[in-house]
């Protein structure tokens, strides 16, 4: 469901991009909109049905994806928005992770629905155009890697970076075999249409170790697998740990989400949400740089202000015995503030 609003601004337009200098004093409920599940409108309305936006202010359309992995096209000419017939199916089996707009090309990421660890594919769509509409065209399809979570094309539109996930999956019978990939980033290049992995590998290390000095929050590390496949009946006869203990790596435990780009794109960040860290890329040689740990904060605070966080940002000291590690599910792009750039997360 999409809702469309008015904000009090000097001068309201859904027609530009461009910010306004003032702050919007109220908002007034327009109209709203409702989302198909898929083409054919078989499947009921409902939670899931509008789960990703991204918004063309020149030509005022709207593009929305579903986790049945339908683009719905949304037309924001008037003041009260319509669902238009120039929607896509992306295919039997795939849901759209993540969608953005940018240049002449919507791009979108998808994977395969209810399997996190599977490559997914980054493809591009021709831009809908007021002048002559026509129906999503899919132009090309790229390769990215296991369990894709979030596409951000750079400020000049040559490379999309996808973020992979690589989330874990027990799959199988009573025993379950743990599949977890390692995480990575996968960097696009449009004009070529190929693909660089970046591998998180170098900043992973060969142990869970140096991570958690730094203060990166491993979910499930080695010495917990060995405990429960060693020590405890409960879970032993669970999970193969065995196995998941002979194919661990740290890298399996780091999972890129969220990112961000530098202004001139030579840098890309990505948000470790589970990991409580940010990670910097080298976008020149596909490189990840280093981890960011996001230290911790006070748990016996209720609330706290929003926080900056630098790209160097050094760990937080501990406050108390019930304190916690940062997570971050958004990263904004990089702003000027006093001359220093800085992320803004939350």
């Amino acid at each position: 469901m999409l809702s469309a609003s008015a904000l009090s601004f000097a001068v309201p337009s859904l027609r530009t991009s461009a910010a306004y200098a003032g702050s919007p004093s109220s908002v007034r409920f327009v109209s709203r909109t409702y989302t198909p599940f898929d083409p054919n409108e078989k499947a009921a309305y409902g939670m899931g049905a509008a789960e990703k936006f991204s918004y063309d202010p020149e030509h005022a359309y709207a593009y929305v994806a579903t986790e049945r992995g339908y683009i719905s096209v949304i037309d924001y000419s008037a003041p009260v928005a319509s669902v238009t017939s120039l929607g896509v199916s992306l295919g039997k089996g795939l849901t759209a992770r993540d969608l953005r707009l940018c240049g002449e090309s919507l791009y979108v990421v998808v994977g395969t629905i209810g399997k996190r660890t599977e490559p997914g594919a980054l493809l591009a769509f021709s831009r809908v155009t007021r002048a002559a509409p026509a129906s999503l065209a899919q132009v090309w399809e790229v390769g990215v890697g296991p369990g894709p979570d979030s596409l951000l094309p750079s400020p000049d539109c040559k490379t999309v970076a996808v973020s992979n996930q690589g989330k874990g999956q027990c799959t199988g019978g009573v025993v379950c075999q743990l599949i977890d990939p390692e995480g990575s980033v996968s960097l696009v290049d449009v004009a070529t249409r190929s693909s660089k992995t970046v591998s998180l590998g170098n900043v992973a290390g060969s142990s869970d170790s140096a991570l958690q000095a730094e203060g990166v929050h491993i979910p499930l590390p080695l010495n917990a697998m060995v405990y429960f496949d060693d020590f405890s009946n409960k879970k032993m006869d669970m999970v193969n740990f065995a196995e998941a203990r002979r194919k661990y790596t740290p890298a399996t435990m780091l999972e890129p989400e969220a990112l961000a780009w530098a202004p001139d794109g030579s840098k890309l960040f990505a948000a470790l949400q589970i990991n409580s860290a940010i990670l910097t890329v080298d976008v020149a040689t596909a490189t990840a740089e280093r981890l960011t740990p996001l230290g911790l904060q006070d748990g016996g605070v209720i609330s706290a202000p929003p926080r900056a966080i630098s790209a160097h940002l050094a760990p937080s000291p501990v406050l108390s015995a019930d304190s916690r590690g940062l997570s971050l599910d958004m990263l904004a792009r990089p702003a000027g503030l006093g001359g220093k750039r800085w992320h803004a997360g939350a």
